[in-house]
């Protein structure tokens, strides 16, 4: 299970069953998240109920942030897929939580 512990209410949410991959975005606030086949992305922490999920076949490898594009790795066993991140929402969640 994935949880997020709020430290100033201390309330504690579990954001996700069988979680099995967790990792935030390199520079950023938002963060990826795999259970079975489901690639789960809060782009913004402070919303744990507004969470972005995308169906996948396999296991996340890795989140790579270049040139202004932030991509997910998957394994798919005998290739791997990329499935690209909301830029738009990366940056502006940033933007507010660094105000």
């Amino acid at each position: 299970h994935l949880h997020l512990y709020d430290l100033e209410t201390q309330n504690r949410h579990q954001l996700l069953s069988y979680c099995t991959y967790v990792q935030w975005v390199p520079t950023s606030d938002v963060v990826v998240a795999q259970n079975r086949n489901n690639l789960c992305v809060w782009y913004n922490i402070h919303a744990p109920d507004q969470v972005t999920n995308i169906s996948i076949k396999g296991d996340v490898e890795d989140i790579e942030r270049i040139d202004g594009k932030t991509e997910v790795i998957v394994d798919e066993g005998l290739a791997q897929a990329v499935y690209p991140l909301d830029e738009s929402l990366i940056e502006f969640g940033t933007a507010v939580d660094d105000q």
